[in-house]
């Protein structure tokens, strides 16, 4: 029941989270260059350092710009209004996203039926990420450590090696500012 809880939350997440997106910084008017300097410097910056839309758009909100906000009046008295809009729902929208761990738990998930995938390093490691995130956050209704834990042992019990390994925690995508 877990896994299937896991998956639709999951898939909810992924969602959200290709849904927002950080402006496109190429469009910002030149009039807003100066009132939008960290807007821009923070979305080229994630833009060109990684390549999913995930992981750029974490990058924005977890570097999000001090400016945000008198950038959004600038774009929207340049004729920008739509970035503008865009600006300003990331005000709430990346909080809420790193709250509810949207970032951490936005990876491929596993078919039930697939228990090798399930075992694997690499999703053990997605879920321990997501499971941690969620559990420092609250979001009970989501994957849990005590989640990641029966997972690990099942994989375990099962002889797949990779349940043997160490995880640790990965860290939102970050830039140099």
């Amino acid at each position: 029941m877990s896994k299937i809880l896991f998956i639709a939350a999951t898939a909810a997440f992924a969602v959200v989270v290709k849904g927002q997106s950080a402006p496109n910084w190429q469009y910002i008017p030149s009039a807003c260059a100066d009132t939008c300097s960290k807007t821009v410097e923070s979305a080229y910056l994630c833009e060109t350092t990684y390549t999913s839309n995930t992981d750029v758009y974490g990058c924005f909100c977890n570097n999000y710009p001090t400016d945000a906000s008198d950038c959004a009046t600038c774009l929207t008295s340049n004729d920008a209004a739509a970035l503008a809009s865009l600006l300003t729902s990331t005000q709430t929208a990346c909080p809420t996203a790193i709250s509810q761990c949207s970032f951490e738990c936005a990876f491929d998930t596993c078919d039930s039926s697939d228990i090798s995938c399930q075992c694997g390093a690499d999703y053990l490691e997605n879920i321990y990420n997501c499971a941690s995130c969620n559990t420092a956050n609250g979001n009970t209704a989501a994957t849990q450590i005590s989640d990641f834990n029966s997972l690990q042992e099942s994989c375990s019990n099962q002889n797949y090696t990779d349940a043997d390994g160490t995880f640790t925690t990965k860290a939102l995508p970050t830039i140099n500012t």
